[in-house]
């Protein structure tokens, strides 16, 4: 528990220095202004001033840099064993529906495999094949565990882990 807590506070280093003063707002749960999260603040990412308008609806281009980086400390400091991931359809995709809840909380060991199974669950798909990519373009395989991948390929702004699913058809 005690390394958990040695990364997450040296990951709450590391933004706050990325983080602008001008770009926070107000509510978000992640001041880069003071050293630690506020714990009285209620953090809502549907606010207006969180959400950028006439962007194409994805988390990263929805939603303002502070906004992200709020919502990843505060479900890292809910669940410090576990990983938050953002779960998209690819811009392709044609016939695989959105997700309504796309974001994820998963421990480590969890494998691209069992992701893959609880996006088809979640989706009510069973019998479709569905891919994973990490990154925009990376295919990783199927016994890769959340874990692995969050070190290599998270998000170097917000820290998230983005993964993109499409149907077959996408691909060939």
């Amino acid at each position: 528990m005690g390394r958990i807590a040695e990364k997450l506070a040296d990951l709450v280093d590391s933004v706050s220095d990325k983080c602008q003063t001008n770009q926070h707002v107000s509510h978000c749960y992640y001041n880069p202004n003071t050293d630690q999260p506020s714990s009285t603040t209620v953090f809502d990412p549907l606010k207006p001033s969180c959400i950028l308008k006439n962007r194409r609806r994805t988390y990263r281009n929805s939603r303002k840099l502070c906004c992200r980086q709020s919502e990843y400390f505060k479900s890292r400091m809910q669940h410090p064993d576990k990983i938050p991931l953002i779960v998209e359809r690819m811009a392709n995709e044609k016939y695989l529906p959105e997700m309504k809840n796309f974001r994820f909380i998963v421990a480590p060991e969890v494998t691209i495999g069992q992701l893959i199974v609880m996006i088809k669950a979640r989706l009510k798909l069973p019998n479709m094949t569905v891919y994973a990519t990490v990154a925009d373009s990376v295919f990783p395989a199927l016994n890769m565990s959340i874990g692995e991948l969050e070190e290599r390929f998270r998000d170097e702004e917000d820290n998230f882990l983005y993964v993109k699913y499409a149907s077959e058809d996408i691909y060939g």
